[in-house]
């Protein structure tokens, strides 16, 4: 099985009244870890300013700023993205004196993959079968099978804090050999989407092979 991460992110948003990673504090703090700074505005000795968007790189990955939503965020396709944001953490805690127990409002994981395995996705799919496809081949005059499937949790809402939604498809350019899936885990606990985050690749891997097996 191969697995082709288009993209890792990592989003932790905040409560705090007032956004403390501003210009220049926010980009001297990544400066002094190494990070590569993006271009910066050049504001004069005193004003600090707010920054919205990208403002470093580190491992090939992005590091995002948002006053207006409240967040910091790594985005990218390297593996490291995990230790990017605990040390992005520990710049929030130790830099700005965020107390992550009481002014997380939650963190956020997003990603997308290709997956390659020697079944074909479109043949996996049309082994889930139940009374309903029946119903539905009727309507539609011809008989119809998934094309997908989409997974999230039980008796939650779509806007709670505490939401994953996990889609896995026939990637559509090459139905017969490649899966798409897209990835979604948020919570109010860091803990428990750093956990998530860490181990996405083989979760990715279980959810394929669970699909595959007959």
């Amino acid at each position: 099985m191969l697995i082709k991460p288009l993209k890792y992110r990592l989003a932790l948003v905040h409560k705090l009244l007032f956004h403390p990673f501003v210009h220049p504090d926010f980009p001297d703090s990544l400066k002094k870890r190494n990070y590569m700074l993006q271009q910066m505005p050049v504001v004069p000795p005193g004003p600090r300013l707010y920054l919205n968007g990208p403002i470093a790189t580190k491992y090939g990955c992005l590091i995002e700023t948002n006053n207006e939503k409240k967040l910091i965020a790594v985005d990218g396709t390297d593996e490291k993205f995990v230790e990017i944001m605990n040390d992005l953490i520990s710049i929030a805690q130790e830099d700005y004196n965020v107390n992550l127990e009481s002014d997380l409002d939650f963190m956020e994981f997003t990603g997308n993959f290709i997956v390659t395995t020697e079944k074909s996705p479109i043949n996996s799919f049309s082994k889930f079968r139940s009374d309903k496809f029946e119903e539905f081949s009727k309507i539609l005059d011809h008989e119809t099978t998934l094309f997908g499937i989409r997974l999230v949790p039980n008796n939650l809402l779509a806007s709670s804090r505490n939401w994953f939604d996990i889609q896995i498809q026939p990637r559509l350019t090459k139905s017969d050999k490649e899966y798409y899936i897209s990835v979604t885990y948020r919570s109010n606990e860091k803990e428990k989407v750093i956990e998530f985050s860490e181990k996405i690749n083989d979760n990715v891997a279980s959810i394929v092979t669970s699909i595959e097996e007959e």
